[in-house]
């Protein structure tokens, strides 16, 4: 029971690690500002964005990580059971599928890159009324993503594992929360009377600004709601197996009794998931990406805010001697390339005030170098253009730079086995489990209507290892499975196809060609194919000329001068500097006007 647990010591507890959380949400919040920009809402950023490098590498990294669901791989020793397997992998793949978690996965993400990502994960509980959202059906199990603002743990821990508590606050329509029968009615009662309109005024979090209130114009949240919500927050004591709800107000009063009380009856791991990308040292709070971006990001807009009023100041005036005005009349009047006479052109001389200065250029050409250093090589994350010279360069460059991108994935591979694995152990502890999906017959290409029951478990929970297929998170665009397909057949399916042939293995040309005009979004190549009926007795041939023995190649070298984006910006930072004739080639120069696509 709470009663063996001080509910005062507990709440002081709960108060003050909101507060020591202060200064990394307000970081956050001024990294969402710089993201959103200047044009998103009066709360956005105080200055114009005109280079938003941080929305660039966010956007990049977002899709690099998750795009998406992931696939459950299932496996277990048991040869005989491995129908089961299949079967609840599959039914796995349908609850990620129902749950829409790609989306859960990619806010998560969004959220470790200013901060650290959290989920909530448990079963809906089978009250009278949902309110939780369509995506949650009674009965079913809900991984939600929660917010920074809205999370609060132990911050004496120095580990996850270690905290004492771990919890967060939610609103719930006032009506609602009384007719679900989930919580003491007389506590909400009283609740909803003390948390009146001035205490919704406020920011929950104890008087920090959250990010939640970036996109208002105004007001305080009193003015959006249609109806009365109640604030509560839930609370996971791992030490103590207890599951509470209590209303909450920051800094005010104590706890006397929980509003909801419950035995938690879900994985070993809690809860509650975090998502982090670099850790610290002695630390529980990581590292996250956007403040090692932040101070790049600010320093490179102010840059060139200040370059864009040197150039808005930029004019060029023409002066005239006294006497000469009609001469300047002229010359003012005169279309371009047009032949006039004047009496004193000496007495008429054009003059450049103000313009970009070289140096300043310079300097913001190589913060936004630095920012994409720092960012993992963006240019070539993003695919925004040639990084050198060479196709072969730049592809060990991108793996180089991939590097970065393994280990955010590694953290997202982890994070997300946990939530896998924490899906089967709630569609295996479920003893009225229905799950229907469409089920694959191996070898057939024939797919059947199934339902996943009690009957499909077979054996224990813990004989089965549950994990995620490599790169299922991870979406190919259909040129890059055009290139893979080319060198898949490059590589294998032509060189061993005599000894296929002999194992009686055979190309369906027509597919693969099916497959080449699909992915090159080219419908009238297939269409351009005619297959005729070949004679089923005829022996296969093997793919090339048979008569050809030898082959003659021939490799010319052409030399075709390009442009990379590090040498475009070096040979501008080197001209601004020193002028185009300080002893660069002509071939340096030319580059900054070519393409890097």
């Amino acid at each position: 029971m709470a009663g063996n647990i001080n509910l005062k010591r507990l709440k002081y507890a709960v108060d003050m690690s909101f507060s020591k959380l202060s200064t990394f949400r307000k970081h956050r919040y001024s990294f969402i500002q710089q993201y959103v920009g200047y044009h998103y809402s009066k709360k956005g950023s105080r200055e114009r964005v005109p280079v938003n490098m941080m929305a660039q590498a966010v956007i990049i990294y977002v899709k690099k990580l998750i795009s998406n669901n992931p696939q459950v791989l299932v496996t277990n020793f048991n040869q005989s059971l491995k129908s089961q397997c299949t079967n609840l992998g599959l039914a796995c793949n349908e609850v990620i599928k129902q749950i829409d978690y790609k989306r859960t996965l990619q806010l998560v993400v969004l959220d470790a890159l200013f901060g650290f990502g959290i989920v909530k994960k448990g079963l809906s509980l089978k009250s009278r009324v949902e309110f939780n959202g369509y995506l949650h059906d009674i009965g079913q199990m809900y991984i939600d993503q929660v917010s920074i603002d809205d999370f609060v743990f132990d911050m004496s821990a120095k580990r996850w594992d270690q905290c004492y508590f771990q919890g967060n606050k939610y609103s719930v329509p006032f009506d609602y929360a009384i007719e679900s029968g989930m919580y003491n009615e007389e506590i909400l009662i009283n609740a909803h009377r003390k948390q009146n309109d001035e205490y919704r005024k406020g920011f929950q979090t104890g008087g920090d600004p959250e990010a939640a209130g970036i996109s208002r114009e105004g007001g305080h949240p009193n003015d959006e709601e249609a109806i009365d919500y109640l604030d509560l927050i839930d609370l996971w004591l791992p030490y103590e197996g207890k599951f509470l709800t209590f209303p909450y107000e920051v800094n005010q009063g104590d706890w006397n009794a929980p509003a909801r009380e419950m035995d938690f009856a879900g994985p070993e791991t809690g809860p509650y998931g975090i998502l982090s990308f670099h850790d610290v040292p002695d630390q529980i709070l990581p590292l996250p990406p956007a403040s090692l971006w932040m101070d790049l990001q600010e320093l490179g807009n102010k840059l060139f805010r200040k370059l864009s009023r040197q150039a808005e100041r930029s004019k060029t005036i023409l002066a005239v001697a006294k006497g000469a005005g009609k001469d300047g009349e002229k010359i003012v009047d005169a279309k371009d390339g047009e032949a006039i006479g004047v009496s004193h052109p000496d007495k008429c001389q054009e003059y450049h005030f103000g313009g970009v200065d070289n140096v300043g250029l310079v300097f913001y050409l190589q913060t936004k170098n630095l920012f994409s250093y720092y960012a993992g090589n963006l240019d070539s994350l993003g695919g925004l253009g040639a990084m050198t010279d060479t196709v072969g360069q730049d592809k060990l460059i991108n793996e180089g730079s991939n590097e970065t991108v393994n280990l955010m994935s590694e953290r997202c591979y982890n994070f997300t086995k946990k939530d896998v694995n924490d899906i089967a152990w709630y569609v295996w502890y479920d003893p009225m489990v229905e799950i229907p999906f469409v089920k694959p017959i191996s070898g057939t290409g024939v797919n059947i209507p199934y339902v996943f029951t009690e009957d499909d478990k077979d054996g224990s929970f813990l004989n089965y290892n549950f994990s995620v297929v490599p790169y299922s998170m991870q979406e190919d665009s259909p040129s890059t499975k055009l290139q893979k397909m080319g060198a898949i057949f490059q590589q294998f399916v032509a060189p061993m196809m005599p000894i296929m042939q002999q194992q009686g293995v055979m190309l369906n040309v027509q597919e693969f060609f099916s497959i080449i005009s699909k992915y090159s979004n080219l419908p009238e190549f297939e269409n351009a194919l005619i297959f005729a009926e070949g004679n089923p007795n005829q022996s296969a041939q093997p793919i090339g000329n048979p008569g050809s023995k030898f082959s003659h190649t021939v490799n010319e070298r052409v030399n075709r001068p390009g442009a990379t984006v590090p040498g475009q910006d070096q040979a501008m930072m080197t001209a601004l500097l020193s002028g185009m004739d300080s002893g660069q080639q002509v071939s340096q120069g030319a580059s900054t006007m070519r393409s890097v696509a």
